[in-house]
């Protein structure tokens, strides 16, 4: 996000409940009219995140963990 929008978030953030949710509200309905340019703009971040994160792998930058110790990471002593 850009410093701008860091900054209206924080500012946002100390809104009562209340306002918080108009405000959430408001900005869901501005996406509905807009849904096939959201989801392209989220497939391209994604592709350049999966991209990136395959590369580094594959130069040995970073190492793949077992799905299992994943989610234990994720939720800890949730596993079935």
């Amino acid at each position: 996000m850009s410093l701008i929008s860091e900054e209206l978030l924080a500012k946002v953030l100390i809104l009562p409940i209340e306002e918080r949710v108009e405000i959430a509200h408001r900005l869901l309905q501005s996406l509905e009219s807009t849904d096939s340019q959201v989801e392209s703009s989220w497939n391209a971040e994604r592709e350049e995140e999966l991209s990136s994160r395959l590369k580094a792998y594959r130069e040995g930058k970073i190492e793949a963990i077992d799905m299992d110790d994943a989610m234990e990471m994720i939720r800890p002593g949730e596993r079935p």
